[in-house]
């Protein structure tokens, strides 16, 4: 699948802040390597989205309103996975039936 252009967007400000030191300890080389895949535009597989839909699914609670602004490990990470544009691509793909707080539907996701 190609990735939409928001997500690759948003995955390569997660290896511009992995580059300026802002991941944390838990930070994995496929993280890293996923997000290489997402900022090239992919492809990515079904498995891959359903990963990433999982991933998100297990970090929403971990988001907050105007998080951009504070570079956290928490963000970064985000950022890795393709951002708020990556939570509802996967959602939109697979089927979710989520419904995202106003403030995640903002272009820059935060």
């Amino acid at each position: 699948m190609v990735v939409p252009a928001g997500v690759a967007a948003a995955a390569a400000d997660g290896l511009r802040l992995v580059a300026a030191g802002y991941a944390g300890r838990g930070l994995t080389t496929g993280a890293v390597m996923r997000a290489r895949v997402l900022a090239r535009g992919g492809p990515v597989s079904r498995e891959t989205v359903r990963k990433m839909r999982n991933w998100f699914r297990r970090h929403n609670v971990d988001r907050r309103p105007n998080w951009a602004g504070i570079k956290t490990p928490g963000w970064v990470a985000w950022q890795l996975w393709g951002g708020s544009a990556g939570w509802r691509w996967t959602e939109r793909l697979e089927g979710g039936d989520w419904v995202l707080p106003r403030w995640a539907m903002s272009s820059r996701g935060a």
